[in-house]
């Protein structure tokens, strides 16, 4: 890696919806799943997706991939 070219750095996360966040501030009940399904529909009425905003998501899992030209 002594220069910068022809690398490429391939970037994932995964997140789950904070359920405990949304249950304070939206004030749904019900099991984690129940709570998480009810902010998506919320979340698609209000916006028409259901990705929730940034706030409402639990880091789960960071990964990151160097490579050259070659996958190497």
């Amino acid at each position: 890696m002594a220069k910068n070219e022809g690398y490429i750095c391939v970037f994932d996360c995964e997140s789950v919806p904070d359920v405990e966040l949304i249950r304070k501030t939206l004030g749904f009940e019900g099991s984690d799943l129940e709570v998480s399904l009810k902010a998506l529909q919320w979340q698609k009425e209000q916006s028409g997706s259901e990705f929730l905003p940034l706030p409402y998501h639990k880091i789960i899992s960071i990964c990151a991939v160097l490579s050259d030209n070659f996958g190497k």
